[in-house]
């Protein structure tokens, strides 16, 4: 059995936005001032080429590897990949993992994080004399979903398929993120059958509730960030993975969402939805949203 997880980057998996690293040793204060009302994923790298020549004047593609060294992460990372993948063998699960980033490739990349994980997609630059000076690739919260359907069909592969035919079937797949720009793609996973979870800062209250304003019905889960060894969330994602290998339901989970928000017309599709639901305690645990 093939299952994956699917991981935002920046403050999901670390404890602040990868490109503080940089500003702190340019000196550069307030950047993000600049993007403020303005989509994060094509606009920071605008901005940031535009800033080239008055703040980062010698950037390239090497020196963000080397400030991926220096992105702070978050506790229990990078452990907790080999320690959860270990978890998912005993239960003879061949656990995948993937970020999703609307950050940067080569500072990912840099952090040690891609040993452990099978597939990184992020923003690039191109370089010229050693140099950045034009954007290569962009990620945006939208292109998030196109860059979940390769996980589960298969990466650079998005023809339609039978479920049979996909390299991982996506109610096999958790992904965790952080905020607005990772609400397509929780809500995407979670519409597919998957395991959506939001997470936020050990402590911080308000971005909890922040998180339960946004994103209540497209997640299984909202709960601080920590993967030290038996947290919270550590522990969550075993009792996930869990019940991906002792899972036995078929049912299209989108027809039981649409079920429970009254979007179904057909009769004979509601009893049939309303009668798995009375005696599937599985889609009805899914259908609630636990909050830690």
């Amino acid at each position: 059995m093939k299952a994956a997880i699917i991981l935002d980057f920046d403050k999901t998996l670390t404890t602040e936005d990868q490109q503080e690293t940089i500003f702190r040793e340019y000196g550069v204060e307030n950047w993000w001032v600049k993007l403020e009302g303005i989509d994060y994923g094509l606009s920071w790298m605008q901005q940031f080429i535009l800033d080239i020549p008055k703040h980062f004047p010698d950037i390239s593609n090497k020196k963000l590897e080397e400030f991926g060294k220096k992105v702070p992460l978050e506790k229990g990372i990078p452990e907790w990949f080999e320690r959860i993948k270990n978890y998912a063998k005993v239960l003879k699960i061949d656990l995948e993992f993937y970020i999703i980033s609307l950050g940067n490739y080569h500072m990912i990349k840099g952090t040690g994080i891609s040993e452990y994980v099978d597939h990184i997609d992020a923003g690039e630059f191109v370089e010229k004399d050693g140099v950045i000076f034009k954007i290569k690739t962009v990620m945006t919260p939208n292109l998030k979903i196109k860059k979940a359907k390769e996980c589960y069909k298969k990466v650079g592969h998005l023809t339609d398929l039978s479920i049979p035919e996909y390299h991982i079937l996506p109610k096999n797949i958790i992904t965790i993120g952080d905020g607005e720009s990772d609400a397509d793609i929780l809500r995407h996973i979670h519409s597919m059958g998957g395991r959506s979870i939001g997470v936020y800062p050990v402590g911080n209250l308000g971005l909890r509730d922040n998180l339960k304003i946004k994103l209540k019905k497209d997640v299984s889960l909202i709960i601080p960030r920590d993967y030290t060894d038996n947290s919270e969330l550590d522990l969550k994602i075993k009792e996930y993975l869990k019940k991906i290998y002792e899972n036995k339901c078929d049912m299209d989970f989108d027809l039981v969402q649409r079920f429970e928000r009254g979007q179904i017309e057909n009769k004979e599709v509601k009893d049939i939805v309303k009668k798995h639901l009375e005696s599937c305690e599985y889609c009805k645990e899914r259908l609630e949203t636990e909050i830690i």
